[in-house]
């Protein structure tokens, strides 16, 4: 109890909070009260017989009065009471907190239900306990056995009507004190209240000593853009009030936003205290380019490879953690102790995901709100944020709006194509890049031609015959393709593979295992080739996959979508030499549906954009987003938004399937394999069996969490129809005698195969 109540107590004094309706004095007596309570049922003598002799056999009944939450979360409720009269709800958060500080939020009118049985079972264990030896333990609040006794249900049924009066304050206070409680309680018993030393923030100057390092062409223009948005972001931080916390970086693709956000970021820290950075991303894949970037800054400032210093995190993520004293001794964690460390995000800088964000922002689950409480004091990079779905643009901005306001943080936005979640013009959101206008204006790189639109819904074979004639007239040139479906990719693949081109032939989809597919963007990023590279993919390579190539053709897709892929040709201005982006419509059929992963509602507003225009220069690009993103904030539907805000300001966290949660991921049509490739998997899967016999604990879920990390190189999603009929035991596993049937190492699944039916099941 003493242990939670010290790192409780600790960490709230580090978070910076300032909410309309609580006192930081009150909120503080709250976390003392639960940290301190939260465990009071296991002074029971039913759970210190438990104690003693672990292994012995129990039934439901002897199972019951060991349970220790919800009495726990009456003697809370009954402390904080006495503490604040005229409070009602502070008690309550307090009941909450502790009664599901080892479950979920639920529904806040559902978690004041006491059953009449369990109401029982906590009498019984209120005459079980040694109220004098623990009241040496607790000597600063009263807690005799007149504190259960005195205990009116009625007085919390009551209460259950107060969420009328509830606002998204509310959420945001219960979420903070909840956080802060998972924190202190599974530090303490995994790290056995062993610290964790304090590590040093990089600097913005080692930023610039580090873009100090490249060899820019002051003449070259993208290298003049770079320097101009680096200094412009530098100058404005400078000038920045308090109260300006929503910014936005919006500049061209390919011109610094990595390194012009981290310092960006560094700096905002220097001038308002924050003490650490989230920068987030939305793919895997860049998580690991942004951070080996970081990782050169870090050893240029000669910090220590210290994963508090700087720590990624997301589901591929390995288990590991180590910190560096001032003596330079290494320390290890073990992997039970690094798995919290990096799911507490437990670090100055942390690289992560939308996903990991959003759905901590925005949750019921334990797992996510944990790590609630390091929204605050924080600078959060949301780099690439066009990829947020237009339909909970509304719930981001007033989430984000109250983040910053209440949790003393700032939010920075970046991207190429700046969605209106928030209006400049309107003073919502502040620009740190100086006449970003004129910026885009000048760019020359690329031109976007979108003449064959007038050829609507073109049909198959006259694309490819457009693509083969395109590939043979540009024999030097480096090439990509970007499809809208799997389907389409392969078989256009499939028809350059029969051609004589001077070309390297490469194939990019999402029905590659990961491994493979990250060999195959590294070397087209390092040209690893004798010669020219002819790409064909998925749009996988949209957002932040850092490729370059003269000419891109690319199937219909939403403006910011195309946008995005105009991001990968001739990002480096070379020889001074246009690239072009060519933009076709093919015919969706049931063979090709190379647009349905679009929304209609995007499609028509792109097409509305772009009707009667032909050639399309890059200094066009900025005016045209803005103009498509305002159609799109005009006619889109924020009804999803509106419904996550109505259960936020009420907490209805979780009733049935009404829940407070996002859909980023939208897996209602496809499912997970595993494919069993070669020996390394193989070897990896037999020890995540291994580890399926492990006793139940700590130490288990951290080694399954690394054991499916390991697996995840070669998992997949395919469509649910390729499955067994009725198979739903998880991830499929594709056994290795069977992959080469279903599994082509260069073109990936087969889509046109069902798999068999297993006798093992599947994992999670």
């Amino acid at each position: 109890m003493k242990g939670v109540y010290r790192i409780a107590i600790k960490q709230f004094d580090k978070v910076k909070c300032d909410f309309p309706n609580f006192k930081r004095d009150e909120l503080k007596e709250v976390i003392s009260v639960t940290s301190l309570f939260h465990d009071f049922g296991k002074a029971t003598s039913f759970f210190q017989e438990y104690l003693e002799n672990p292994h012995k056999s129990s039934n439901d009944a002897e199972r019951m009065k060991r349970r220790h939450g919800l009495i726990s979360a009456i003697v809370t409720y009954q402390i904080v009471k006495r503490k604040f009269l005229e409070n009602s709800i502070l008690p309550v958060f307090g009941f909450i907190i502790v009664r599901r500080h080892h479950g979920n939020l639920e529904d806040y009118r559902k978690l004041l239900i006491i059953s009449d049985e369990d109401l029982r079972n906590c009498r019984i264990q209120a005459e079980h306990i040694n109220y004098e030896e623990l009241q040496q333990i607790v000597k600063t609040y009263d807690i005799s056995k007149n504190l259960f006794d005195s205990f009116q249900y009625g007085d919390i049924r009551k209460l259950r009507r107060e969420d009328k009066k509830f606002s998204t304050e509310h959420y945001f206070v219960l979420n903070l004190l909840y956080s802060i409680l998972l924190h202190a309680d599974k530090t303490d018993a995994i790290l056995n209240d062993d610290s964790i030393q304090e590590s040093k923030l990089m600097m913005s100057k080692d930023v610039c000593k580090f873009k100090n390092t490249f060899d820019n062409n002051p003449e070259n223009p993208i290298d003049a853009i770079r320097e101009n948005a680096f200094q412009s972001v530098e100058n404005i931080i400078e000038t920045l009030d308090k109260s300006e916390r929503i910014l936005s970086i919006n500049i061209p693709t390919g011109s610094g936003k990595t390194i012009t956000s981290l310092n960006a970021a560094l700096k905002l820290c220097e001038k308002f205290g924050h003490d650490h950075v989230v920068y987030c991303l939305p793919f895997t894949s860049v998580i690991d380019q942004n951070f080996q970037v970081f990782d050169k800054i870090r050893k240029i400032t000669n910090l220590p490879e210290d994963s508090g210093v700087l720590l990624k995190h997301h589901h591929l993520t390995d288990i590991r953690y180590n910190s560096v004293t001032d003596e330079n001794a290494v320390k290890e964690y073990s992997p039970n102790e690094a798995l919290h460390l990096i799911e507490g995000w437990e670090s100055r800088i942390i690289v992560t995901t939308f996903v990991q964000f959003m759905y901590s922002l925005i949750s019921y689950k334990n797992a996510s709100l944990r790590k609630f409480h390091r929204f605050s004091n924080a600078v959060i990079i949301l780099d690439e944020v066009q990829s947020i779905p237009h339909h909970y643009w509304r719930l981001i901005k007033e989430m984000l709006n109250k983040l910053a306001a209440w949790l003393d943080s700032r939010i920075v936005l970046v991207t190429a194509t700046m969605p209106l979640i928030f209006s400049e013009q309107n003073g919502e959101i502040k620009e740190l890049v100086y006449k970003k206008k004129k910026i885009f204006a000048d760019l020359n790189r690329i031109e976007l031609d979108v003449s064959n639109l007038k050829n609507e819904k073109m049909e198959w074979d006259e694309f490819c015959e457009s693509a083969k004639k395109l590939v043979s007239y540009n024999p030097t040139k480096d090439i990509l393709f970007v499809m809208n479906t799997i389907r389409s990719a392969k078989e256009l693949y499939i028809l350059f593979s029969d051609l004589e081109i001077s070309h390297k032939l490469e194939f990019l989809s999402a029905h590659i295992i990961p491994k493979h597919r990250l060999h195959r963007i590294t070397n087209i990023k390092n040209h690893s080739y004798n010669k020219p590279m002819l790409v064909v993919s998925t749009q996988l390579v949209e957002a932040g996959v850092d490729i370059d190539l003269d000419i891109v053709v690319r199937d219909f897709a939403p403006l910011d979508s195309i946008f995005q892929t105009c991001g990968r040709c001739n990002r480096e201005n070379r020889n001074g030499v246009k690239g072009k982006v060519i933009l076709f419509s093919l015919k969706d059929s049931n063979d090709w549906i190379p647009s349905g992963i679009y929304k209609n509602f995007l499609k028509q507003k792109t097409k509305k954009i772009l009707d009667g225009k032909g050639i399309i220069p890059e200094s066009e690009f900025f005016k045209l987003a803005n103009d498509y993103f305002q159609e799109v904030q005009i006619g889109g539907s924020q009804t999803q938004s509106d419904n996550l805000l109505e259960k936020i300001a009420k907490m209805k966290y979780a009733d049935g399937d009404q829940k407070i949660e996002m859909k980023l991921i939208d897996d209602n049509f496809t499912s997970s394999i595993l494919i069993e490739f070669d020996d390394q998997v193989e070897q990896f899967w037999n020890k995540y069996q291994q580890v399926l016999d492990m006793e139940n604990g700590f130490e288990k879920n951290s080694a399954l969490k690394q054991a499916r990390r390991n697996l995840a190189e070669y998992i997949i999603n395919v469509p649910k129809k390729c499955l067994p009929i009725g198979y739903n035991d998880g991830i499929y596993h594709l056994s290795k005698n069977d992959v080469k049937e279903f599994y082509d190492p260069i073109t990936g699944f087969n889509l046109d195969k069902q798999l068999p039916q297993k006798t093992e099941t599947g994992f999670y």
